[in-house]
C-alpha cells in the first residue's frame, strides 16, 4: 500500500500542526468504544490517525490554484491540505455562508471529488465522514487488508483528529447516511456515490417575492408559488419550489437540461417530504458526455434527492433503477 510522503512527516500549515502521523501497527486495533460513539461503525479498523494541535479555523489566505471544489456554496475562509493517503488528496476547510459557517472535509481522487460539509454542532457529533469504495481506489494504493466488499472511510472527529479506517462497505458507506437526523423512505443504493451535497438554506416555506417564472414546468398546470434556483450540476439546472393545487401546496424538485429540452420533476405534500424527501433521477443517455461525472458508467443514473435536512444530495450510480433509483 502506498501512502503519500505527507503521511510520514510532521506538517505545519495555516495554523495547523499535523504531527506524528501513525501507521497502524501489525496488529491493527479495532475502533474503540469512544471512537465508535462519534459514528464509526462497529468493527472498523483504524489505519491512520492524524492528530492535530492548535485551534482550527485560521483565516489565512487559501493557496491559489490548489484548492478543490468544496461541496457547498459560500466564501472559503480557510483551508488546509493534509496530504495524500491511499491515492486521495485530503483537505479540510471552513466556509462562510453569510448566516452560518460550515466545516468541510474533501477528498480528491483522480478526476473525482468527494466531500461533506456540516455546521460546527454536527461536526462535534461526528458527522464529517466521507467513504471511498474499494472500486474507486487504485490497486497500487489500496492498503493491506482492504478486500472486495470493503471501503475506506475518512472521519474528521471532534477530538481534532482525522481517522482513516477500513471496514465492510455496507457499514462504512452507511455511516454518512446514519449521521443524518431524519428518517427516510428512500435510501441510496449500495452502488451509488455521493457526488455533491448542496445546502438549500432559507425557509422551507420559501418567499413569495421570489421570482417563480424562471422555474421549468412542474407536473400538470399547477401555479408555482415560489421557486429557488440552486445552480447547474453536470449539465442540469436544479430548482426547488412550491406549487399551489387544490387541497394544499406541493413541494417540488425540478431538473432541466441546460442545453436540451429535457425536464424532470417530482412534487409531493410537505408531510411526504418530511418522511423521506423528494427524488428525481436522470438516465445516462440524457447526460451530455462532456458533463458526465467521473466514474458514471453506461446504464447508471444521476439522482437528485432533496432531503428534510434542507440539502440536495447529488448521487451517481444505481445501475438498476427499479431497485436503486426507482
Amino acid at each position: 500500500a502506498v501512502v503519500g510522503a505527507a503521511a510520514v512527516a510532521a506538517l505545519l500549515m495555516g495554523g495547523w500542526a499535523v504531527s506524528a502521523l501513525r501507521a497502524a501497527p501489525d496488529a491493527e486495533p479495532a475502533a474503540t468504544a469512544e471512537q465508535a460513539s462519534y459514528g464509526l461503525p462497529e468493527g472498523a479498523v483504524v489505519l491512520l490517525t492524524l492528530p492535530m494541535d492548535g485551534q482550527f479555523g485560521s483565516y489565512g489566505t487559501p493557496p491559489e490554484g490548489e484548492v478543490p471544489d468544496f461541496p457547498v456554496q459560500g466564501r472559503l475562509r480557510w483551508t488546509d491540505y493534509l496530504g495524500d493517503y491511499y491515492g486521495s488528496e485530503l483537505w479540510i476547510g471552513g466556509i462562510d455562508r453569510g448566516t452560518s459557517d460550515m466545516l468541510c472535509i474533501v477528498l480528491v481522487h483522480a478526476d473525482a471529488t468527494r466531500g461533506r460539509c456540516e455546521p460546527h454542532g454536527r461536526w462535534e457529533r461526528g458527522a464529517l465522514f466521507v467513504p471511498v469504495p474499494y472500486a474507486s481506489i487504485d490497486p497500487a494504493e489500496r492498503p493491506d487488508g482492504l478486500g472486495l466488499g470493503q471501503s475506506l472511510g475518512f472521519w474528521w472527529a471532534a477530538d481534532r483528529s482525522v481517522y482513516i479506517v477500513r471496514g465492510a462497505a455496507s457499514l462504512i458507506e452507511g455511516t454518512q447516511a446514519a449521521a443524518s437526523p431524519h428518517p427516510a423512505r428512500f435510501r441510496a443504493p449500495a452502488d451509488s456515490i455521493l457526488l455533491l451535497r448542496v445546502p438549500v438554506g432559507g425557509s422551507i416555506d420559501g418567499d413569495e417575492s421570489m421570482p417563480a417564472a424562471g422555474m421549468p414546468r412542474v407536473p400538470a398546470l399547477w401555479e408555482v408559488r415560489w421557486a429557488r434556483a440552486l445552480g447547474e450540476f453536470y449539465g442540469f439546472g436544479l430548482w426547488l419550489g412550491a406549487a399551489e393545487v387544490d387541497g394544499g401546496d406541493r413541494l417540488c424538485i425540478v431538473v432541466a437540461g441546460t442545453g436540451t429540452a429535457y425536464v424532470k420533476s417530482a412534487c409531493g405534500p410537505r408531510e411526504g417530504w418530511e418522511r423521506g424527501g423528494l427524488f428525481v433521477s436522470v438516465p445516462y443517455s440524457q447526460i451530455d458526455p462532456d458533463e458526465l461525472p467521473a466514474g458514471l458508467a453506461s446504464g447508471e443514473r444521476l439522482g437528485f434527492w432533496w432531503t428534510p435536512d434542507d440539502s440536495v444530495r447529488v448521487l451517481g450510480g444505481g445501475s438498476r433503477p427499479a431497485d436503486a433509483f426507482g
